[in-house]
């Protein structure tokens, strides 16, 4: 039965993930000089706001596709097909009603609301202009909380090299539809459009592929859903997002303390070098997370053994992965954003050491997380990360101050291992030290 196939290597499929990456990247990078040259310079900021907000895509199923992860996950692992069900159409419901009520706000605010009054432009037009895309964004925002799901699912599966296939295929069409849209002399709506509905139409293939082939026993219908795993879902869920939405501010916000700590051109040049260590975060971060789902089924029988192999496995290809990227960035680093950039770019050297420095460390957290994600540890994990939040904040503004730009790295490098990194792995030993607490029963996880 095919929710029960063979699954592939973990590195097949971060190799796999990697790559995809990458060729999104890319994809991306021709964007934006395609619109900048097609919209004069007011439009062009408000379309980047708008279309920005679609990065929100991550988060908005409010941890719960992080919980569906591990239920589905356990639930494929013991073949126990109604209760995967059942948490599919758990969390279907809940994302379904969830973006019924976003669509829904966001029409209703259009059609009442002076949007277009609010919006920072001069001309009447562009703010008309900028109000409906705003719209169509938040709508499409709205459609993904149910149909961008079946990433989780994939990911639950052992499937999430499919899912960055098609991943890639979305970013594709949307560069594709950016420049029909650009030769075709289209507006901002035109352009908003062909950012925000290929993410929507992709995913929605890609589930109907999900459930078409061999998956119809674990297809979604109104009566599996669950009220009382529903309850669950939120309650799981709203730590998956804490986790989430803490991470975002740990690693994702140097550039807004660079703005207002350093001042725009200070912040401009380390904004540069930050975008290129972001996207390589993003790189190892999509080939770390196929390990995620491996723990579930040693984690239901208590192997601990098991566990500590598959983390000290994942941990050595996080190095591995991380290594020659730092060993790049501390030796080529101004050559490759010249490279990217122009030529008018250049880092200072203890910017880019740090960064160097901060990416190893970066690609071990992410192999602790994607152990930590999993139902036991989810809880200390949301805890380490609430209290890690304002510790690597407060030490990136304050290394700022005497440091410069560097220091905002140098930051995160002093604060990371020692408020998120050595506490993961102490509240995983902790917990693995305790089998039969650690070991899921079925009110644990939520299906049985």
């Amino acid at each position: 039965m095919k929710p029960f196939a063979r699954r592939p290597t973990p590195f097949l499929t971060a190799l796999t993930a990697g790559t995809g990456r990458i060729a999104q990247a890319a994809c991306t990078a021709l964007t934006i000089p395609l619109v900048a040259n097609h919209l004069d310079a007011e439009e062009f900021g408000l379309w980047i706001a708008v279309t920005g907000l679609m990065a929100f895509g991550g988060v908005i199923d409010l941890g719960i596709g992080g919980d569906l992860v591990n239920r589905l996950g356990l639930a494929i692992e013991t073949r126990d097909e109604s209760g995967a069900r059942r948490c599919i159409a758990t969390a279907y419901a809940i994302l379904l009603a969830f973006g019924a009520l976003i669509v829904a706000g966001s029409l209703l605010a259009h059609a009442t609301l002076p949007i277009d009054q609010w919006l920072p432009v001069q001309q009447s037009a562009t703010a008309r202009e900028g109000a409906l895309a705003l719209t169509i964004a938040v709508v499409c925002l709205g459609l993904l909380a149910p149909v961008g799901v079946v990433g989780k699912m994939r990911l639950a599966c052992h499937e999430s090299h499919i899912h960055y296939f098609w991943d890639t295929v979305a970013t594709g069409l949307m560069v594709l539809s950016v420049a029909v849209a650009c030769v075709a002399g289209g507006g901002m709506i035109a352009l908003t459009l062909a950012i925000t509905v290929p993410p929507v139409v992709v995913n929605v293939v890609n589930t109907i592929l999900f459930f078409r082939r061999g998956r119809l026993a674990i297809a979604p219908t109104a009566k599996a859903a669950d009220f009382r795993l529903a309850l669950r879902f939120l309650r799981s869920g709203a730590l998956f997002f804490v986790i989430s939405v803490a991470t975002l501010v740990c690693i994702g916000t140097d550039a807004i303390i660079a703005l207002y700590a350093l001042g725009g051109e200070v912040a401009a040049q380390c904004g540069v070098a930050i975008k290129l260590v972001t996207s390589l975060q993003a790189v190892i971060g999509m080939m770390l997370v196929p390990y995620w789902p491996l723990y579930a089924a040693p984690l239901a029988g208590g192997r601990v053994a098991e566990v500590w192999r598959i983390l000290g496995r994942s941990l050595a290809m996080a190095l591995l992965i991380a290594l020659p990227l730092a060993a790049a960035l501390a030796g080529f680093g101004n050559d490759i954003l010249r490279f990217w950039v122009g030529a008018g770019i250049a880092v200072p050297a203890g910017l880019m050491l740090a960064c160097a420095v901060w990416l190893p460390l970066y690609a071990l957290g992410a192999a602790t997380s994607a152990c930590a994600c999993n139902t036991p540890f989810v809880p200390a994990l949301a805890r380490i990360m609430t209290v890690a939040t304002v510790v690597m904040v407060a030490a990136k503004i304050v290394l700022a101050e005497h440091l410069g730009p560097a220091g905002i790295v140098w930051g995160g490098v002093a604060a990371y291992p020692v408020v998120v990194l050595l506490p993961t792995l102490a509240a995983i030993a902790w917990r693995l030290r305790r089998p039969a607490a650690t070991a899921l029963t079925p009110a644990t996880r939520g299906v049985g």
